[in-house]
């Protein structure tokens, strides 16, 4: 907060408000929940200003958090407002609890070396490589070659020649008789 709101300009743009196109939908949320919580309080709702609970309710761990939390905001502001550069002697005193808890005790770089990697070189070489070049583009590739490879051969058949075709429809009706002949087919 206070680096956001109390800190100096470190940007190169100017900073300006948003458009229409992004500010319009924010307010209609934050009117519908302010309303919502206004109209529709219910059984369980608790009510604003209402107290939360009888005498001998037990205070709710918020209440030991109370006193710490001004000493937060007063550190954060002595840190950030008051002397800036006890933030950077700080992190270089404790520059290895520093650097973990900086970058999150590393978990995105565990996950992305224990999960993402594999995941990705396993959809290249199984999904990728084994599954669509392999077997898809070798299925249509494969049907394709086998059509022109038959259709080479039976480019043979065709010579333009209306005599040679009458012999094949005269030795094709001989084959099929000569079947149905076998098969018991005339009688």
């Amino acid at each position: 907060m206070f680096m956001t709101f109390f800190g100096e300009y470190r940007g190169s743009e100017h900073p300006h408000e948003s458009p229409p196109v992004m500010l319009v939908p924010l307010v209609i949320l934050a009117v519908l929940s302010l309303a919502g919580g206004y109209l529709f309080q219910g059984p369980g709702v608790p009510q604003a200003g209402a107290p939360r609970g009888g005498r001998n309710r037990k205070p709710g761990p918020d209440v030991h958090l109370r006193g710490r939390r001004p000493r937060g905001i007063a550190l954060a502001w002595l840190m950030y407002v008051a002397k800036p550069r006890l933030a950077d002697s700080f992190a270089y005193a404790f520059k290895l609890p520093y650097q973990l808890i900086y970058n999150k005790y590393f978990v995105d770089e565990v996950y992305d070396a224990a999960v993402v990697k594999p995941v990705v070189a396993g959809s290249r070489w199984v999904l990728w490589k084994g599954v669509d070049s392999g077997l898809i583009d070798g299925s249509v590739n494969g049907i394709g070659a086998r059509a022109r490879d038959l259709g080479s051969v039976l480019r043979l058949l065709q010579s333009g020649s209306i005599r040679s075709y009458a012999a094949w429809v005269l030795f094709g009706s001989v084959l099929l008789m000569v079947a149905m002949g076998i098969a018991g087919g005339l009688r």
